[in-house]
């Protein structure tokens, strides 16, 4: 798949650039084709790269407990998003700059085409040109606060949920 200016500045985290600015990125920015079926992302995962979903559908799932010595393995997971490319969605912000694990799993519900771009170069061109480093910053913090305010939101549904049933 040819990346270009067109198709990447669709995805917010370009937000605020302009071609020039994300031509910067397009030879940084290695595709990848995934089956349907196969994970994209494995919660629990260390990984430092942000990954661009360019085709295809994906489903983002969570697990439903935290793993500790007390409980057996549990692979339950809840769905918390369904992605399309057509939505532009970007995944790995949360471990820009640092390798951390991954709090989700991202797992290709179609065949998909993928960009895999290192946080390492992300971070190198975004200190090389402080304005760009700003509105891409700015954009991934936006993003992160979205999806944590959607969280939040998910915890405090589930809350209600076991407050009421513990009130029976």
């Amino acid at each position: 798949m040819d990346l270009n200016i067109e198709k990447l500045k669709n995805f917010r985290v370009f937000s605020g650039l302009n071609g020039e600015d994300i031509q910067q990125f397009i030879p940084s920015i290695f595709t990848k084709k995934i089956k349907s079926g196969t994970n994209i992302v494995q919660e629990g995962k260390k990984e430092d790269q942000l990954i661009f979903l360019l085709e295809g559908e994906c489903s983002v799932t969570m697990a439903l407990t935290l793993q500790t010595s007390l409980i057996e393995k549990d692979n339950r997971a809840k769905e918390v998003y369904k992605a399309s490319a057509k939505d532009f969605p970007v995944f790995g912000e949360i471990n820009i700059g640092e390798e951390k694990d991954h709090t989700a799993n991202v797992n290709a519900k179609t065949d998909c085409v993928i960009g895999i771009l290192q946080a390492k170069i992300f971070l190198e061109i975004c200190k090389n040109n402080p304005d760009i480093g700003y509105y891409i910053m700015k954009n991934v913090v936006d993003i992160m606060c979205d999806r944590f305010e959607q969280s939040s939101k998910t915890v405090l549904k589930l809350s209600t949920a076991i407050s009421l049933l513990l009130e029976r």
